[in-house]
């Protein structure tokens, strides 16, 4: 099915688990493609392929494009009728019925972005733990303990004004700074970590400019109109397709689960967490009530206040010579909004500076309970 055609030069059509990208006149593109990738001159078509669902599904296609990249890139061509040699292929378990297309304009300048993306098991901050490293065109496991997820981020960008082959790498550039700002927008943690998420570990892109249109453009940094043009559709489209793959609304952030991330990995661990600091009683109303406690407002921003400032010592930008100040006056903070009383703010902070704390992950969560269950606790002393 013909979606839209765009510039008179490019055809977008949706078949099954696949979207191509026809290229009706010569396009000059860089792209991260195992095959058919690098900086060409000849492609006809680029594809964007579903070569799995996103969770429990591995398919021997799938295993083919890991193992065999060349094998798997023929098997798609042929069946649907591409040339393999003018062909680029970006794989995810994307659905492509969630693709996000989204255009920009400048005088004559235009520029269409399709993106689709999963961030739900597979998001990542450049320099998490990585699980593999590669030996001759294969993968050695090297940390089983950090397993490689799936979940992709695809961008793939056209152009209708002729760019040089620097220009093209600016917008690689521009683009991957428009999808980590996105996720800092949405407030995507790591799966990998305990810092936000900046992508995932399988992100892929493609950009196409088109030739002979005037003299080459030769910059799309963010000063330039074009760089405008690329960071505002690229964050758009990434933003817009992770509303349709994960339901990643900016309410549905608005949770202190989605806040904790990787700290706590689900709302039974995080009830039982604050249960031990409550009496029997007022665990369990505390259990049956975690959605509106969960998805209050000023509570999730004082917890988001707390990680962040947490996230600030862990780079540096705060002393840890003062973590026991910061981590207890907001820590109060969490206590006042889940109990509605801040005037009970100097009593929580006298109670939390009694406690020990500090950056290790189980203290800190350990923390986070502690206040969650004193605001508790004041607001129904049962």
């Amino acid at each position: 099915m013909l979606l839209k055609k765009c510039f008179d030069s490019v055809e977008i059509h949706r078949e099954e688990k696949i979207i191509i990208f026809k290229l009706l006149k010569p396009y000059r593109s860089i792209s991260t493609c195992r095959i058919g990738g690098g900086l060409r001159n000849d492609l006809e078509f680029v594809c964007n392929h579903q070569c799995c669902e996103p969770r429990d599904h591995f398919t021997s296609i799938n295993s083919m494009m890991v193992e065999k990249p060349g094998e798997y890139h023929s098997l798609i061509c042929d069946y649907y009728g591409l040339l393999p040699a003018r062909t680029a292929i970006l794989e995810t378990a994307a659905n492509m019925n969630n693709a996000a297309i989204e255009t920009g304009k400048f005088r004559d300048l235009e520029i269409t972005v399709a993106c689709t993306g999963g961030v739900e098991t597979n998001s990542m901050r450049a320099g998490d733990p990585a699980a593999v490293y590669e030996v001759d065109g294969q993968f050695e496991m090297i940390d089983h303990g950090c397993s490689s997820n799936v979940g992709t981020i695809n961008l793939i960008i056209f152009i209708n004004r002729e760019l040089t082959p620097a220009a093209l790498t600016d917008c690689v550039m521009t683009a991957t700074e428009a999808k980590a700002a996105a996720l800092q927008e949405l407030g995507i943690n790591s799966r990998y970590s305990d810092s936000p998420a900046t992508g995932t570990g399988t992100d892929q892109i493609l950009v196409a400019s088109q030739l002979g249109t005037s003299p080459p453009l030769g910059y799309a940094r963010k000063h330039t109109k074009l760089g405008e043009l690329i960071g505002k559709t690229c964050l758009k489209a990434v933003r817009e397709t992770l509303v349709w793959q994960n339901s990643l609304t900016p309410n549905v952030q608005c949770s202190c689960l989605a806040n904790l991330g990787r700290l706590c990995p689900d709302e039974p661990t995080f009830c039982d967490g604050v249960g031990r600091f409550l009496n029997s009683n007022q665990s369990i109303l505390f259990r049956k009530n975690i959605i509106s406690i969960n998805l209050d407002p000023p509570t999730v921003a004082a917890l988001a206040a707390l990680i962040h400032i947490r996230n600030k010592c862990v780079w540096g930008v705060l002393p840890e010579s003062c973590i026991k100040e910061m981590f207890v006056s907001q820590g109060a903070m969490i206590s006042a909004a889940v109990s509605g009383k801040y005037a009970s703010l100097p009593r929580f902070l006298k109670e939390l500076s009694t406690r020990d704390v500090s950056m290790d992950t189980e203290q800190f969560v350990n923390f986070v309970h502690e206040c969650f269950a004193l605001g508790f606790s004041e607001k129904w002393p049962i």
